[in-house]
């Protein structure tokens, strides 16, 4: 699962550095914005709880792709689905930035609330 998302990740980023992206077809079973939103947002969080206890991703590969196939069963998708749907979204720069902007938007939401209580 890691090596997934990391593949992903430099595919998105090896795009936006060119001149040109290939923009990606969705596939037949693309996974809705806000449903990736909140997908990406709980693999956020539990990537960076992880990495708060174990910086050291030799040591933390295996809780990390175990927390990933969790979350994705959370919300009953395959590993396929979600990075197909990932390599879409990733090819339209401001689709990508939207789905990020929204996760940054809700996580601060929730810190708001936390903190007002």
């Amino acid at each position: 699962m890691i090596k997934i998302f990391s593949f992903l990740f430099l595919i998105i980023l090896t795009n936006s550095c060119s001149s040109e992206i290939k923009r990606k077809d969705p596939p037949k079973d693309l996974i809705p914005k806000d449903s990736m939103v909140l997908i990406l947002k709980d693999l956020t969080l539990i990537e960076s709880h992880i990495k708060s206890k174990q910086p050291i991703v030799f040591y933390n590969g295996e809780a990390m792709k175990k927390s990933g196939v969790k979350v994705l069963e959370k919300y009953d998708i395959d590993t396929l689905r979600f990075g197909n749907s990932f390599d879409y979204y990733g090819s339209y720069q401001n689709e990508i930035n939207s789905i990020y902007s929204a996760i940054i938007d809700s996580v601060n939401k929730e810190i708001l609330f936390l903190k007002s209580e």
